[in-house]
């Protein structure tokens, strides 16, 4: 399967290293990219939206103890969204 070039020349061939299988047309294969933008866009906003939920409740925190563990929740959920949605982005 042959993917058209930008520039009208000859059709360029899909990478060998493509995550999408040569069984998957162009189009189906656009339709999942598109899906996982959207999916990495929701798992964004989802973050952000718990993140100022949880400052609020940050302040609310005076042991230093619960701060400290607040702060390795945030690194931990934080590496683990923005490492995760770069990894499935190479991926497709």
């Amino acid at each position: 399967m042959a993917f058209k070039s930008i520039m009208g020349e000859k059709p360029l061939k899909r990478p060998r290293n493509s995550a999408v299988p040569d069984n998957v047309s162009p189009a189906n294969a656009r339709l999942i990219q598109l899906l996982l933008l959207a999916l990495c866009l929701g798992a964004l906003a989802w973050f952000v939206r718990d993140d100022i939920a949880d400052y609020r409740a940050f302040k609310l925190l005076t042991d230093t103890k619960d701060r400290q563990r607040r702060y390795l929740v945030w690194v931990l959920r934080a590496f683990l969204l923005f490492c995760g949605a770069t990894i499935v982005s190479l991926e497709s």
